[in-house]
C-alpha cells in the first residue's frame, strides 16, 4: 500500500519508533461493534469496561501480523480509545475507536499511559482533560514538540468552552491565506509540474495538524521522512503523499466554506488513488 509506505517513512527516518494506520477494516468494524456492546451492556466500574476492552485487544493481537518494510520489521499493536479524543464539544463522548499502531520496538507502556490518562476523563468528568491524552499520543507518534502543545492548548481551551479556533480551523485558514489551495489545483491541471513544486514538508503525514504549516520543526521532520524515502528511491512517493495531506486539507476547507468546491472533486479521491496518480 502506498499510503502505508508514505507513513512508514517516519519509522525509516528515526523519527518515530510507531506510526498510526490501519491495514485491517473489516477486523474494525468487527471489533468495535464488539466494543460499543461492551460499553453498553458492561455494569459496574469502569475498569470492568477496561478489563473486557482489554480481553478485545488480545484477541485482535492474535489475529493480526506483522510485516517488514525495507528491512524494518514492523509489529502490529491494537489499541481502543473509548473517550472521542477529537471533537471538542465540551462533553466526554464515550465512543469506542480502534486504532492501529505499527511498531519498530515496544509501545506497551505509552499505551498503558495514554489508558491511564483517558481514565482520569472519565473518572474526573472533565473533558478539559482529554488533552493529555492526546499530548501523550503526540509523543508517541513523534510530533514536534511545539506542534503537540498547540493541537494539545486549543482542544483543551475548546472543552473549556472558550471561543478559540480548533487546530484544523486554524491550518484550514492558513492553507487558504497562504495560497496553497492554489498550488494544488496547478498540479492536479498538471501532473508534471508535481516534480518541481514547492510542497510543504511539514505536512509530512495524515491527521497531523502542525501548529503553522510553516513550522521549522514540522518541516525539518518532514526533510528527514523525505530523504528516507529518497535513499530507497522513492522520493517521488513522498512528494505524492504530502500532496494527499494536502488533498484532506482542502477537504476541510470547502467543507469550513473557506473556498470553493467547484471544479475540485478531485481532492475527494481516495488517498492512495492519489498517490498513485503520480508515481
Amino acid at each position: 500500500m502506498l499510503t502505508l509506505r508514505f507513513e512508514a517513512s517516519r519509522l525509516l527516518a528515526g523519527v518515530s519508533k510507531c506510526i498510526m494506520y490501519n491495514p485491517f477494516p473489516d477486523l474494525t468494524v468487527e471489533y468495535e461493534m464488539r466494543a460499543r456492546a461492551v460499553v453498553t451492556h458492561e455494569t459496574g466500574k469502569i475498569e470492568n469496561v477496561y478489563a473486557s476492552i482489554e480481553e478485545l485487544e488480545e484477541e485482535l493481537r492474535e489475529k493480526v501480523t506483522g510485516f517488514e518494510f525495507s528491512n524494518l520489521e514492523i509489529q502490529v499493536e491494537p489499541f481502543f480509545f473509548l473517550v472521542n479524543r477529537i471533537v471538542s464539544t465540551g462533553r466526554i463522548l464515550i465512543s469506542p475507536e480502534l486504532q492501529f499502531y505499527l511498531c519498530i520496538d515496544r509501545v506497551s507502556r505509552n499505551l498503558r499511559k495514554i489508558r491511564k490518562a483517558e481514565l482520569r476523563v472519565i473518572k474526573s468528568r472533565k473533558p478539559e482533560k482529554i488533552c493529555r491524552v492526546n499530548e501523550l499520543e503526540g509523543e508517541l507518534l513523534g510530533y514536534p514538540d511545539c506542534c503537540i502543545s498547540n493541537f494539545s492548548k486549543r482542544k483543551r481551551l475548546r472543552n473549556l468552552g472558550k471561543n478559540v479556533k480548533s487546530p484544523e480551523g486554524e491550518i484550514a485558514e492558513e492553507f487558504v491565506n497562504t495560497g496553497y489551495h492554489l498550488l494544488v489545483d496547478r498540479v492536479f491541471s498538471n501532473r508534471a509540474l508535481l516534480k518541481d513544486a514547492e510542497l510543504p514538508n511539514s505536512l509530512f503525514t495524515f491527521n497531523f495538524y502542525p501548529c503553522s504549516i510553516k513550522c521549522k520543526k514540522a518541516e525539518k521532520t518532514g526533510e528527514r521522512c523525505k530523504n528516507a524515502l529518497a535513499e530507497i528511491g522513492e522520493e517521488t512517493l513522498f512528494k505524492a503523499g504530502v500532496l494527499s495531506v494536502m488533498c484532506d486539507i482542502l477537504k476541510l476547507c470547502i467543507k469550513m466554506k473557506r473556498i470553493n468546491g467547484k471544479n475540485r472533486d478531485y481532492c475527494y479521491t481516495n488517498p492512495e488513488e492519489i498517490i498513485r496518480m503520480f508515481i
